[in-house]
C-alpha cells in the first residue's frame, strides 16, 4: 500500500516489456478479492517495510506454499522475511512513524 506499493511500479512496466505478465495488486485487495492469483505459476513480490502488517500476514497464511514469494522488507525478523523464499533488506532505519523515505538495497 502506500509507496510500498508504488515502488514496484517500475519493475511491473519493466517485466510487461519483457513479455512476462505483471500485475500489481494491493494486499488487501489481493487477499480478499484476487486469491485465485495464489498458484505454482505466479511470483508474488511484497514490499512492506515492517513486513507483519495485517494484510501481510493475511498474505502468508492465505498463500500457505502455493505461490513463491520473494520479500522486500526493512525487518529481517518479520513474518514476512521468515516465510519468503528470498529477501531483500531495505535497510531503511528503524521504524517510527508512517512516512515515505528513500530506499537503499544491498
Amino acid at each position: 500500500m502506500g509507496s510500498s506499493f508504488h515502488a514496484l511500479h517500475p519493475l511491473s512496466l519493466d517485466l510487461i516489456s519483457r513479455g512476462f505478465t505483471a500485475v500489481m495488486v494491493e494486499t488487501s485487495e489481493l487477499v480478499h478479492y484476487q486469491s485465485h492469483f495464489f498458484d505454482a505459476k505466479t511470483l508474488i513480490i511484497a514490499v512492506s517495510q515492517s513486513g507483519q502488517s495485517a494484510e501481510i500476514v493475511r498474505l502468508i497464511e492465505m498463500n500457505g506454499q502455493r505461490s513463491a514469494v520473494i520479500a522486500v522488507t526493512n525487518t529481517k525478523e518479520s513474518p514476512l522475511a521468515q516465510y519468503a523464499d528470498a529477501v531483500l533488506l531495505t535497510q531503511s532505519g528503524h521504524e517510527f512513524s508512517v512516512r515515505a523515505k528513500p530506499m537503499s538495497l544491498r
